[in-house]
């Protein structure tokens, strides 16, 4: 394979590892948004959205 080849094929490479680690993230963020938007309280912990409590979070408080 010539030098551009390889320059295309890591540069696809790339491109694809970053889709792959950057789409469920944006998913992620997109649900996390819609519930906000509709007024309910997302819990991080266990990754779902509430209406009827509020998040209180699992950690130590500051």
């Amino acid at each position: 394979m010539r030098r551009k080849g390889w320059i295309w094929l890591l540069f696809g490479g790339l491109l694809l590892g970053v889709l792959i680690w950057s789409v469920p993230k944006a998913l992620t963020w997109l649900a996390i948004d819609d519930c906000l938007d509709r007024g309910g309280s997302w819990h991080d912990d266990i990754g779902e959205c509430s209406f009827t409590e509020n998040y209180r979070g699992s950690g130590e408080r500051l």
